[in-house]
C-alpha cells in the first residue's frame, strides 16, 4: 500500500508540474503573439503616419528638398530671450516649394513612448544656427517673436559680397 500511495503522490506532483508547465508555455507563447501583433501594429502605425503625414521629412529629406530648390523657413514658436549670452526660444523649420506646399522637419528617432513621429524644436539660437549653415546658409538671422517667420533660400551662386 505505501508503494501505491507514493506512486500516487508522484503521479500527482508530475501531474501539477506538467499543468504548470503547460500553462507557463502558453503564457509565454501568449507574450510572444502579443509583441509580434504588437510590432505588426507599429508598422501599421509608422505606415498610417507616412500615408497620413505626408507633410513631414526627416533631416535628411529636408536637405535634399533644400538642395533641390525648397526655402527654409523657420517660425518662431514662442518668444526668444537672452539667458546668460545665449538666446533661447522655440523655432520650428519648414520647407515649402514655390507652390506653397510645406514639409515640416521631424526627428528621426523613434520615442518610447510609442509616438513615432516629433517635430524637430530647436530652443536655442546657437542650435539653430548651426542646423542652418550645415544646410549651407552663410548669413544666418532668426525671428524672435511669437508668431513671427524668417525665410531663406539657397543662392545659385556663393555668397562673393563678404570682400567688399
Amino acid at each position: 500500500m505505501r508503494n501505491t500511495g507514493v506512486k500516487r503522490k508522484l503521479a500527482q506532483d508530475k501531474t501539477a508540474s506538467c499543468k504548470q508547465n503547460s500553462i507557463i508555455v502558453i503564457m509565454a507563447h501568449r507574450n510572444q503573439l502579443l509583441r509580434c501583433a504588437q510590432r505588426q501594429e507599429e508598422r501599421a502605425v509608422a505606415i498610417d503616419l507616412q500615408k497620413e503625414a505626408p507633410n513631414v521629412v526627416t533631416e535628411a529629406g529636408f536637405k535634399m528638398l533644400v538642395e533641390s530648390g525648397y526655402s527654409v523657413e523657420v517660425v518662431c514658436k514662442q518668444d526668444a530671450y537672452r539667458k546668460n549670452s545665449v538666446w533661447h526660444g522655440v523655432w520650428l523649420l519648414r520647407a515649402v516649394n514655390e507652390d506653397g506646399a510645406e514639409k515640416e522637419l521631424v526627428t528621426a528617432r523613434a520615442r518610447p513612448d510609442g509616438d513615432f513621429i516629433q517635430l524637430r524644436v530647436f530652443k536655442t539660437v546657437t542650435g539653430l544656427t548651426s542646423f542652418l549653415i550645415d544646410l549651407g546658409f552663410s548669413v544666418v538671422a532668426f525671428p524672435v517673436y511669437e508668431g513671427q517667420r524668417w525665410t531663406y533660400t539657397l543662392a545659385d551662386t556663393p555668397d562673393d559680397d563678404s570682400d567688399g
